[in-house]
């Protein structure tokens, strides 16, 4: 007589959502405004202190636009992906009181 092995159904991975590569989900342009794990984080803190109520894209996108002059962030190339200068590397924690997203290698 055999006897079956019984195991648990595998267990499926989460889909991922946003985009596939680690830059582009750390930070990127969406439209005008500052997109990804960064703009998230940044968004976050300025809710969590009462800064903005609630962002329709214009908050987001002078933000954006004041990091790009301020030389915090770079596009790269001719993509919607973002990177964080090395000068700008000190400015979520400076200013907004957070973290490098999990998944931001370069940050």
């Amino acid at each position: 007589m055999r006897i079956a092995a019984i195991t648990a159904p595998p267990v499926a991975k989460p889909p991922r959502t946003g985009p596939r590569g680690a830059a582009r989900r750390h930070a990127r342009l969406c439209y005008h405004h500052l997109a990804g794990g960064l703009g998230v984080a940044i968004t976050d803190a300025l809710l969590a202190r009462g800064v903005i109520e609630f962002d329709d894209g214009a908050v987001g996108a002078a933000l954006c636009a004041h990091l790009l002059e301020r030389d915090v962030i770079r596009r790269s190339g001719e993509s919607r992906t973002l990177s964080t200068t090395p000068r700008g590397r000190a400015v979520p924690r400076d200013l907004f009181g957070i973290g490098a997203p999990a998944d931001a290698a370069a940050f």
